[in-house]
């Protein structure tokens, strides 16, 4: 349960303040001196406010939030810094502050239960926050977004995490901040775009301006040509006056200095400055770097709780992973007991890494998408889709006989035909239900199946 403070209307809403308060007030307010921020994990939901120094104010902020236990308050700032807008809800302003604390409270009292994922929680709980990415060009990846930091750590990347919970509908995308490119190699956004010579990619090349004497068909730059301050052909010693009629320039404006080769354009690469690869630019990966805020479906989440949330069983169609977990033990009994047949079918999507770094991250998505809805064609409106990790796909076919694996052989292969890059092999494996190692655990036994799928 989520504890909340028991405040009778018109009593004085509790503000803690770390650092100098004498810029804080405001009506129906009780401000609270403290010294330590570890002093607000001994206090029910509030008000925060910090009032120090850039840098410490930053620390305490990554502070508060990593320890997950601040994820219900309100925390402002009296001047901004550079994690302010990320990891604060602004600067304090005095107005509307009960107004601000009520909402607040009549949402904490909706969560039933602690939210495993507080960062969502956090988001939630206020209307005008957002996951805002931050550029920090000593980074690799050039964006990070502080909140996912503070919550999560480095154990996960941002940008899976982000698309999950795209994904599962509890983030929406707000708007585009940027777009970069990253090395397909190392995923760096530090990059180095240079000009090379069309021949032998060489860097060392030079704008070459030449001239082209009609007269007598010498070609060479164009400081032979002048001549006490005229232009004349240093073969032919005619003098140059009108372009077009005496002379002309050459396409040819460039020469590697390398192999002595002349060209009229350059080719443009890629060196990355972090592995020293170097790439073409349609070989780099795009990413988006986007902000989000807390979709509709996280206040499902946190009315109802992550287990208890009562899901739509869509058939035909993807579902999460707990779901499929506890609908393949349910299932798996009634085999067991009434001696049904069913088959688990896992599809292991080999390569994907391979292809998301060739093609990029985006290809990868409508490739996963593509074989997703070839599935979905082949099944029945009894049969359920997983998507068990990014690499894993489970279908649960009830009453399917293990004599039918012939005609699904034939008809994973046909979709497996329809990929159209050698990097991506589908894997297959089928499990024949009921299975009596399967039980009230189906996580745990589905982690030793899906290990023996190379």
């Amino acid at each position: 349960m989520v504890t909340i403070m028991n405040m009778q209307p018109g009593s004085l809403i509790p503000v803690y303040v770390i650092g100098e308060s004498k810029f804080i007030y405001g009506s129906d307010i009780n401000i609270i001196h403290i010294t330590n921020v570890d002093e607000l994990f001994l206090h029910e939901p509030a008000i925060c406010i910090l009032s120090l120094p850039s840098e410490e104010q930053d620390r305490a902020l990554e502070y508060l939030h990593s320890k997950l236990a601040l994820w219900n308050w309100r925390i402002y700032v009296l001047k901004i810094s550079i994690l302010s807008p990320h990891l604060s809800d602004g600067l304090w302003t005095p107005t509307n502050v009960t107004e601000q604390w009520n909402l607040h409270r009549s949402k904490l009292e909706l969560i039933k239960e602690e939210p495993i994922d507080k960062l969502l929680a956090w988001l939630w709980l206020g209307n005008e926050r957002c996951l805002k990415p931050l550029c920090d060009s000593t980074k690799k990846e050039l964006y990070h977004y502080p909140l996912i930091t503070s919550y999560l750590g480095y154990k996960s990347t941002f940008n899976n995490y982000l698309q999950l919970e795209a994904k599962r509908g509890n983030l929406k995308k707000e708007y585009t901040v940027d777009r970069i490119r990253l090395c397909p190699s190392c995923h760096s956004g530090h990059q180095n775009y240079i000009e090379t010579c069309p021949s032998c990619k060489s860097v060392d090349i030079e704008e070459a301006i030449s001239l082209h004497c009609f007269t007598c068909g010498h070609v060479g730059k164009q400081d032979q040509f002048t001549q006490r301050g005229k232009l004349e052909c240093p073969t032919c010693l005619t003098q140059l006056r009108h372009i077009g009629v005496d002379y002309d320039r050459p396409l040819e404006n460039y020469k590697c200095l390398d192999c002595d080769y002349t060209f009229s354009e350059s080719v443009a690469r890629v060196r990355c400055l972090s592995c020293t690869d170097s790439n073409e630019i349609d070989d780099l990966i795009t990413r988006h770097i986007n902000t989000y805020k807390a979709d509709e479906q996280v206040k499902n989440v946190m009315i109802y709780g992550q287990h208890s949330f009562s899901q739509e069983l869509i058939l035909k169609g993807l579902i999460g992973g707990e779901s499929f977990e506890n609908l393949l033990v349910w299932v798996n009994k009634l085999a067991i007991r009434h001696k049904h047949n069913h088959i688990l079918l896992g599809i292991k999507l080999s390569g994907i890494e391979t292809y998301s770094n060739q093609f990029g991250e985006a290809k990868l998505i409508q490739l996963i998408d593509q074989i997703s809805n070839d599935l979905n064609g082949i099944l029945r409106d009894t049969d359920v889709c997983c998507q068990y990790r990014s690499d894993m796909i489970l279908l649960l076919m009830p009453m399917t006989p293990i004599e039918s694996l012939s005609v699904l052989q034939k008809k994973v292969e046909i979709i497996a035909d329809k990929i159209e890059s050698e990097l991506v092999v589908l894997n297959v494996h089928i499990w024949a239900l009921p299975e009596p190692s399967l039980h009230d655990d189906a996580s745990l036994w589905l982690v030793e199946q899906l290990g023996a799928i190379e």
